[in-house]
């Protein structure tokens, strides 16, 4: 049985009942962010395909190398920007940081729409439930979604973000992608739970297949539109489960 398969034939986020929920004594929310936030999928996939042609149009990258990129990355199953950009960076040995910031610029979101019913919800939950944005993408990605998504800057949201752009000099410390299960330490030293007191939400199969390996409660998000009513499911339950 194939990983993705695997996870189809499991609850999604829209199929879990807060009852299921209620008695797992959740302490995090750890939320992606493209597919969570905001519609990801083949749109997303267009989107970066393009960025990555235009990016690669004006560095000058070679068709032979642009060929080798999305080969590669592809046969990782590793579409995403930071992958695009790891893989040009390591076959130009140019700067990553003018390729971030051109491919960011050259993506275009034009179905992504306003969304303050998440804004409001993660406002509501973490009242109760500590929550933080887990992301393999990049902060300037982040913000400019933000802005397009809530009017406003990753800075404001008010809910820590784990993002690849973090190093060993962050405060925050080196950023592990979610395949990885430092990541997840990580998350469990930094707001003092154990893995089993995590509920990830996420749109990848490949990470929720990782992050369930580690006994994190990971549900599979196939729309973003479940997820704030989720939020308020998982919070409910939660407080059903103290009285």
């Amino acid at each position: 049985m194939s990983e993705v398969t695997e996870i189809k034939n499991a609850p999604t986020l829209a199929q879990e009942s807060g009852v299921a929920l209620a008695h797992q004594n959740i302490k995090l929310i750890a939320l992606d962010f493209d597919g969570v936030f905001h519609p990801a999928g083949m749109q997303h996939i267009v989107t970066l395909t393009h960025a990555f042609n235009k990016t690669c149009d004006a560095f000058g990258i070679i068709p032979e190398v642009r060929t080798a990129i999305k080969l590669a990355t592809k046969a990782r199953n590793q579409l995403g920007m930071a992958n695009y950009i790891r893989e040009l960076t390591f076959l130009t040995h140019k700067n990553t940081r003018d390729f971030i910031t051109h491919m960011i610029e050259q993506t275009h979101y034009p179905n992504v729409l306003p969304n303050p019913t998440l804004l409001k919800a993660i406002k509501d939950v973490i009242q109760d439930i500590p929550m933080c944005v887990l992301s393999n993408n990049y902060r300037q990605h982040i913000d400019k979604m933000c802005h397009m998504l809530f009017d406003v800057g990753v800075d404001k949201l008010p809910l820590p973000v784990y993002d690849i752009s973090k190093n060993s000099d962050s405060p925050m410390g080196p950023y592990y992608p979610k395949q990885d299960p430092r990541g997840f330490d990580r998350l469990c030293s930094d707001f003092h739970v154990d893995h089993n007191n995590i509920v990830l939400l996420d749109d990848s199969p490949k990470v929720i297949q990782s992050a369930r390996a580690l006994g994190v409660q990971a549900y599979w998000v196939t729309s973003h539109e479940h997820v704030p009513s989720a939020l308020y499911r998982i919070r409910d339950a939660q407080q059903h489960s103290r009285h």
